[in-house]
């Protein structure tokens, strides 16, 4: 057996007989989910009865077993548990001998008939702990006592009710208990039915099952009241007889209520009469202390049994399983009132309330039995704990044997199990996450949460390189709890570190890990003056303190990356390349040249009060993005851009109230990033009634906060948007009215909108985004383009010659992607060649960067290709490619080689700034392009 599966709900039953009978019982009231595994493989019901069972089949040895521990192992516990107590009582010989066969005879016989009609696992409970209980007060107060030395048939009764008076009480109470137990044994064990079933017919369930009790309860009174008569009524075993018939006659109702086999009935009626009757003739006939307890007990059994049986069985069809656990306790309950009333001379006003509040303790044991038990599970788990700290080098832990892995019903927090855990994961890995994934599913969710922020805040002390930093993403989960904070920042940075050592030159490596250390610094700062902020008091001192050590240890790592790259770079001479790719331009990032003509027109607009909204309009890899990065300095400071990318938290919420509160997120972060504004803050519960109107009184608070300021709301990559609206997430309606409320009644909020490759998507949403400024994005200027090969940054290390300067612009018609892929790969080839020559680019050098340009670049051209154009488009760019640089083709031409009209593919292929006219034909616009296309094998 795996030790892990301890740690589940499916553990194996001990083997021992005897030890697994008390397993069983252990799961009966602490873990019926290892009860239901257990029986899932024999494809039995947790709460089967025994006369569901097709006895004429062969049965597996699993139901076998279980039938041995239930009608013979836990039988002789019983006996032995009350022969030692009352042993210990100091009870005489023959006092012992009737104790322990009442019990014995108690648990076996309503165990066996429990377990016919309502439940294996109920009557094996419940008979366990009343036959215990009756075996110890029938010994220790009736003992040797005979029915006939009580006057009994002999005329007298006073005799009777004297010697009942001193323990019918107790007795009753036992009854009235085992049935709770059993109650709440068939409400654990049951299928969750219950929620979905009608009011109503929980009502009328509920009155039928009180009936069938009432009716019983009658019955018994009418024949205690009758058996309390000796002078009239001879009490000899045909009176008890009758007795017996008239409960064998519940018994089979409710046999052939539960399994439809109403041909069982009667012989259940007959022979539970004359079991009774037989019973009690013994009781009054036989001297043996033995004989006279099993008659005494089993008769006891029946009886509760019986009277829990019928109306439980029958209202559990109908209402689910807590009604009819009510409605059974309250009949076989009801004995106690009876005996209690006729017997014991007790008023119903001192009864009922004291039975009802037994009833009630009964069915919410699952409620108050954790309370109580609390304290020594506390002193239990601690001891286990103590003993695993001694034996770190055991092959596995006593976690296992915690009380959350085998009491499900606990609730109460289990003081120490998150350390537990913590230290389970650091000694037996496979067992701790085990047990966090098995406890993430329970109550006590909190520990494995507390455990895994323990273990991820280990994670990051234990970062000694810059490698560690880059694995700290993929290791800590950093789920929601106080320190989530702390553990997005390290994710993010350890993110940010990765990407920066991904970057090709040493020199973007240093300038992004700068990036990175400026950022730790101010988280440093964060945690040092408002730690409040980052943590609740409780763990403000200790675990703050971890992160700010953390913090310490990886600003330490950083700078000495970049001290390193920064020696590397100057033994090895080589020329640093500042040139990024792929990826957007900061506004921290001095490579951004240009753009100053769209950024006024962009100005320009947003102070217009005529022009509503924007759009920044231009093909893929133009620089669209890294524009909108670097408004906060191309922008006077009266504007302030509120820069959202739409391809992020935004556009991937579910609803509308997740889009509304990214939406605010960003723009709040955008705001303090450019103009160090702190908008107030919009939570995402403030959105869950009602988002928009919500939203807009947010941005009510925003307009008073900007006073004379102009907010331009900047939506990068708006297209995304069209996704969620075909998958029901967002309403376009909504969304877009939203925008369009904004643009007409805000004065004070200007919408920008960056597009791609397309305008279609905008030209359908033109209701909404009602004269919208176009604002186009394209090729650099020459001089624009000249500073982004010559001086990309101040002291600029690598000369170019005229032509080679001249044939960048040739090759990539100042496509701002382009230059920087090309003149990136053209200083990875001048830094592997010698020193002599390295610092000056000719034009042969340009030339032979091209072919791992392309290369590098695949991706780039690739969407062109496959994404951005059609077949006949492709076709045609082919057979144009193969012209050779700057060799235009005729439109006939194209027609003759297709075969048809290539009129709308070339307007489209202009459209899409790919071709252009040249002497009556057309040509590529970019050398680069053509050449990649080249490539390709003809159609």
């Amino acid at each position: 057996m795996s030790r892990l599966q301890g740690y589940t709900h499916a553990p194996p039953l001990h083997p021992n007989l005897v030890l697994g009978s008390l397993h069983l019982l252990c799961w009966f009231f602490f873990h019926p989910s290892a009860w239901k595994h257990h029986l899932r493989p024999i494809n039995l019901r947790p709460d089967f009865c025994l006369a569901e069972i097709d006895w004429r089949l062969p049965q597996p040895l699993v139901l076998k077993r279980l039938l041995v521990q239930g009608y013979v192992i836990l039988p002789l516990l019983v006996g032995g548990a009350v022969g030692l107590g009352l042993w210990g009582f100091g009870v005489s010989g023959a006092d012992i001998a009737f104790g322990m066969a009442v019990g014995m005879a108690a648990s076996g016989a309503g165990s066996l008939a429990g377990g016919m009609v309502v439940g294996f696992a109920v009557s094996l409970a419940s008979s366990f702990i009343s036959g215990i209980v009756v075996g110890l007060l029938f010994g220790a107060m009736l003992g040797t006592t005979t029915l006939a030395d009580l006057g009994w048939g002999f005329g007298s009764a006073a005799a009777s009710v004297g010697v009942l008076q001193s323990f019918i009480h107790p007795v009753s109470l036992v009854g009235i208990n085992a049935s709770n137990v059993a109650a709440s044994v068939a409400v654990s064990l049951s299928p969750r039915r219950s929620d979905r079933i009608p009011v109503p017919q929980k009502f009328g369930g509920a009155v039928l099952g009180i009936v069938l009790s009432l009716s019983g309860l009658w019955a018994v009174a009418q024949a205690t009241t009758q058996l309390l008569r000796p002078g009239e009524i001879p009490l000899n075993p045909f009176s008890f007889a009758l007795l017996g018939l008239g409960m064998g006659c519940f018994y089979g109702i409710a046999l052939g209520w539960r399994t439809q086999r109403w041909r069982m009935a009667i012989p259940m009626c007959l022979g539970l009469g004359a079991f009774i009757g037989a019973a009690v003739g013994l009781g009054l006939n036989v001297n043996s202390a033995v004989v006279r307890g099993m008659a005494i007990g089993g008769g006891n059994a029946l009886l509760l049994t019986t009277l829990f049986a019928l109306p439980y069985v029958m209202t559990e069809s109908i209402a689910g399983p807590w009604i009819a656990a009510v409605v059974g306790t309250i009949g076989s309950g009801g004995v106690y009132i009876i005996f209690a009333s006729l017997i014991g001379g007790l008023s119903l006003q001192l009864t009922l309330p004291l039975s009802l509040v037994c009833i009630a303790l009964g069915l919410t044991m699952a409620q108050w039995r954790p309370v109580l038990l609390y304290p020594l599970q506390v002193l239990w788990n601690q001891c286990l704990y103590r003993l695993d700290t001694q034996r770190m080098e055991a092959k596995s832990s006593y976690l296992r044997w915690h009380t959350v892995f085998w009491d499900e019903f606990q609730y109460l927090p289990l003081i120490g199990l998150d350390q537990h855990l913590a230290l389970a994961l650091e000694g037996w890995p496979q067992e701790g996450q085990a047990a966090i994934d098995f406890i993430d599913r329970t109550p006590q969710r909190w520990a494995a949460q507390h455990a895994q922020v323990e273990m991820d805040i280990r994670q990051l002390e234990q970062c000694q390189t810059i490698a560690d930093i880059c694995q700290v993403q993929k290791k800590i989960l950093g789920e929601e709890t106080e320190e989530s904070y702390l553990f997005r920042i390290c994710k993010q940075m350890s993110l940010d570190v990765d990407a920066a050592l991904q970057q090709r030159s040493s020199y973007n490596q240093r300038l992004a890990l700068s990036a990175v250390l400026e950022r730790l610094d101010a988280q440093r700062q964060v945690i040092r003056g408002d730690a409040a902020y980052v943590l609740r008091p409780a763990n403000n001192g200790h675990r703050t303190a971890r992160f700010r050590t953390i913090f310490q240890t990886w600003h330490q790592i950083i700078a000495q990356q970049i001290e390193t790259l920064q020696t590397e770079t100057d033994q090895n001479q080589e020329i640093d390349s500042p040139y990024i790719i792929g990826i957007p331009l900061t506004g921290q990032q001095a490579l951004f040249v240009g753009r100053t003509d769209i950024s006024q027109r962009i100005e320009q607009l947003v102070r217009d009060d005529r022009s509503p909204a924007l759009l920044l309009y231009g093909q893929r890899r133009m620089g669209k993005t890294s524009l909108l990065n670097n408004l906060g300095r191309l922008l006077p400071q009266t504007i302030i851009p509120l820069f959202v990318d739409l391809q992020g938290s935004a556009s991937r919420a579910q609803d509308h109230t997740g889009f509304l509160y990214n939406l605010a997120k960003a723009m709040s972060a955008a705001a303090n990033q450019y103009r160090g504004v702190k908008f107030p803050p919009l939570e995402r519960s403030d959105l869950a009634v009602d988002p928009f109107t919500q939203f807009e009184e947010w941005l009510d608070q925003i307009a008073v906060l900007l006073g004379n300021r102009t907010a331009l709301l900047a939506l990068d990559e708006f297209e995304v948007l069209v996704g969620a609206f075909e998958q029901g997430r967002f309403d376009e309606a909504a969304i877009l009215g939203m925008l369009r409320h904004l643009i007409q009644h805000r004065p004070r909020f200007k919408v920008l909108l960056s597009g791609t490759h397309t305008l279609e998507v905008f030209k359908s949403w033109a209701s909404y985004l009602i004269n919208l400024q176009v604002v186009p994005v394209s090729y650099l200027t020459e001089p624009e383009a000249l500073q982004l090969i010559t001086s990309p940054i101040p002291e600029f290390e690598l000369q170019y010659e005229p032509d080679a300067v001249q044939r960048v612009v040739a090759l990539t018609h100042c496509h701002p992607f382009l230059i920087q892929l090309l003149c990136a790969e053209i200083i990875a080839l001048k830094n592997e060649q010698n020193i002599t020559i390295r610092r000056r680019a000719t034009c042969a050098d340009v030339e032979a960067a091209v072919p791992q340009a392309l290369a590098s670049a695949s991706f780039f051209f690739a969407d062109i290709e496959q994404n951005q154009v059609s077949a006949d488009e492709l076709a045609v760019l082919r057979y144009m490619a193969a012209q050779g640089e700057g060799n235009g083709v005729a439109a006939s031409d194209l027609t003759q080689y297709l075969d048809k009209s290539v009129d709308s593919l070339i307007h489209h292929l202009r459209q899409q700034d790919l071709i252009q006219p040249i002497d009556g034909g057309y040509s590529f616009q970019v050398e680069l392009i053509r050449r990649w296309f080249a490539k390709l094998p003809p159609t």
